[in-house]
């Protein structure tokens, strides 16, 4: 995703302050704590082992971890719209407007439904009637995002 190189440059800079040597890289540890994943989340760190294999093999989608990133903003979204009391025919508007929901996650609906409203309509509507399983750090990571968000504004 786009927060790739600046999540990188900022857990580096973050090890060289405390003393550590980043010439050769940074440890794998460092970004699983960035990242708050657990280090016995098995579902997290598959899902980032595959994003890696993408990455290295120049296949690496704008959605992040794929469809995770898409699962938590359609989760976000229609959980969003059911707080409100909005139709999931109001999909493709509250998607514009929802300010909770991660970077990732915008990119992920757009690059997915961006000619297809029609299609997000749908995919709102079944994760309202049986929503998809997330990675245990899909909130951790929500609410990361938003806390820097509301200290950059």
């Amino acid at each position: 995703a786009s927060e790739g190189p600046e999540l990188f440059t900022n857990i580096a800079r973050e090890a060289r302050d405390a003393g550590f040597n980043t010439k050769d890289g940074i440890k794998v540890k460092w970004f699983l704590d960035d990242l708050s994943i657990d280090r016995k989340d098995q579902d997290s760190l598959k899902n980032l082992e595959a994003a890696i294999k993408e990455v290295k093999a120049g296949h690496a989608a704008a959605t992040g971890l794929g469809e995770h990133a898409l699962n938590i903003a359609l989760d976000t979204l229609a959980a969003t719209m059911e707080a409100q009391g909005a139709a999931a025919s109001e999909a493709w508007t509250y998607a514009q407007s929802v300010h909770c929901m991660s970077q990732a996650g915008k990119e992920a609906i757009s690059a997915k439904f961006l000619n297809n409203k029609a299609g997000l309509v749908t995919a709102v509507q079944s994760v309202m009637d049986s929503p998809p399983l997330l990675p245990s750090s899909a909130g951790q990571t929500s609410v990361r995002e938003q806390c820097a968000a509301r200290v950059a504004q």
